[in-house]
């Protein structure tokens, strides 16, 4: 993950078509872990009851990651496969679209359990803020209409783009002070919230930057003439 990572992060010059593959392999692998251990860990070896949202908690994170990865890999241009036989590139490539729907599943029900779980959530917000309970449905609210949005293509761009803002937000004023006063709680877990929601904006900006490509692209394509 780590290689990944800076393989995705641009700091170095690496082929288009290999930082795709990298892209789709990852989605693959976060996949693979949803499959393989978080789902039979939760039907059967959770110990708490799996109709509580809380402990589909990591599992969903874990569907934001896989959905954030197939949705960077749709940033890069679909290659075409010239061969007869069918590659694992253009197999993973038809998750692509699975990618936005993954990570609007994860952003719809952290909304719902701003309304379930409104009693812990509230103490997040800041006490300059005031309102903390309105602020708590007022999120919730935004991150599921979003979601929706998001997977039934309702402004999309301009949506995708708020859903960043706002949860950019939230790293600043919630997480990196939440991250700096308790580093240590849960081994690191308010440090790894943090990055969470800085990725979770980072997705966010992708599907709106890839929309707003993708219609300039046919709007060009559209003033051509043909011969």
């Amino acid at each position: 993950m780590i290689i990944a990572g800076i393989s995705i992060s641009g700091l170095f010059k690496i082929e288009e078509d290999l930082t795709k593959k990298t892209c789709l392999y990852l989605g693959f692998y976060f996949l693979l872990l949803i499959i393989i251990c978080h789902l039979p860990y939760n039907l059967d070896f959770s110990l708490n009851k799996t109709i509580h949202v809380g402990v589909w908690a990591p599992m969903l994170k874990e569907l934001a990651y896989c959905g954030g990865a197939f949705v960077i890999a749709g940033s890069f241009e679909i290659t075409s496969i010239k061969d007869t036989h069918i590659s694992e590139q253009s197999l993973l490539e038809k998750l692509i679209p699975f990618g936005r729907v993954f990570f609007s599943t994860t952003m719809i029900i952290y909304g719902y359990s701003h309304f379930l779980y409104t009693d812990y959530i509230k103490q997040m917000v800041p006490a300059w803020f005031g309102f903390p309970v309105f602020w708590t449905y007022f999120g919730g609210s935004a991150l599921i209409c979003a979601g929706i949005c998001i997977v039934l293509k309702i402004f999309l761009k301009p949506t995708a783009m708020l859903l960043a803002i706002m949860i950019f937000l939230w790293f600043i004023f919630l997480h990196i002070p939440d991250a700096v006063s308790n580093p240590y709680v849960g081994r690191g877990n308010e440090i790894v919230s943090a990055f969470d929601a800085l990725l979770f904006s980072g997705v966010a900006i992708a599907i709106g930057l890839t929309t707003k490509a993708r219609l300039t692209k046919m709007q060009n394509s559209n003033f051509l003439i043909p011969g």
